[in-house]
């Protein structure tokens, strides 16, 4: 037991210093295993009050809901554990988010309350600002196709709050290709919406070199986000 204690606190050292997703995809897994407690709860207080009323299954349900609750709890605390830091929570965050889920869907209304802040924190300025890189091959432009869309597009994203636009970048395109980009000194062409609520900026990438054999088909697979990654002429 010793043992078990210990790993588990080394895990948490681990997690906490060093990130093991992307943001997206740890908002993904933490929301998912948040809402299957739903049905873990929902389960287990299905076999608490059938006896009382004959409801279908009454006789096994309870050991059956307990046991699939059980899982799921644990499954929840796992990825809590793994995603917390990956997510941008500090640690009483995520005490809370372990505390709740001793409540009955007490992970179902923590995960609305998270994924509103989340929103605003993304959102929470009056002018959205987003940054693509301009990454150049043989007059060709490295462009990405989104899951939800047929548009070809610069990679880049949205600048969170607190973030500057180079930062913001940097991070976004090391997220998407594991290669550090260096940016040119200045904004290379400046993007206005017609309502005026969103602003995007285009930063060239001093070392395009570095980027051209990036592995597609790896990050395409690994990212849910993406169908399609290459080099074409715009």
């Amino acid at each position: 037991m010793k043992r078990f204690y210990k790993t588990i606190l080394t895990f948490l050292l681990t997690v906490d210093t060093k990130k093991l997703f992307v943001e997206s995809d740890a908002w993904w897994l933490f929301k998912y295993s948040a809402l299957s407690e739903v049905v873990g709860w929902t389960l287990l207080i299905y076999g608490i009050v059938a006896p009382y009323y004959h409801l279908p299954g009454f006789a096994f349900m309870l050991a059956i809901g307990g046991s699939i609750h059980g899982m799921l709890f644990i499954g929840y605390i796992g990825v809590l554990a793994a995603t917390y830091s990956s997510l941008g929570w500090t640690r009483l965050k995520a005490l809370i988010g372990f505390l709740v889920s001793a409540l009955p869907y007490g992970t179902l209304f923590f995960e609305l309350w998270a994924n509103r802040t989340r929103k605003q924190s993304q959102f929470g300025s009056y002018r959205l600002v987003s940054v693509n890189g301009l990454i150049t091959k043989n007059k060709r432009t490295l462009m990405v196709q989104s899951s939800n869309s047929v548009d070809w597009q610069l990679p880049g994203g949205l600048v969170l709050k607190g973030e500057s636009p180079e930062y913001a970048l940097v991070r976004i395109l090391e997220e998407l290709t594991g290669i550090t980009p260096q940016l040119a000194s200045r904004v290379s062409q400046i993007l206005h919406s017609d309502n005026g609520r969103s602003l995007g900026l285009v930063y060239e990438v001093a070392n395009s070199k570095d980027f051209y054999h990036l592995d597609v088909q790896r990050i395409v697979k690994e990212r849910g986000d993406i169908d399609e990654m290459r080099f074409i002429n715009k």
